[in-house]
């Protein structure tokens, strides 16, 4: 599927919506490996919580 839509020049574009689906899946899977790494390294006590106050 795609739209066709003209840019700032007036020149014709096409808007492919597979490459925006496919943009959005890869970006979820990055967050998704991102978060389970900084759950891993805060179980292991390898990453300090800085959001946590000090207790004096």
């Amino acid at each position: 599927m795609s739209a066709n839509v003209t840019n700032i020049s007036g020149a014709a574009s096409q808007f492919k919506y597979g490459d925006l689906v496919a943009n959005i899946i890869d970006f979820l899977i990055i967050a998704l490996i991102v978060f389970i790494a900084y759950k891993l390294l805060k179980r292991y006590k390898l990453l300090e919580d800085k959001t946590e106050p000090e207790s004096k």
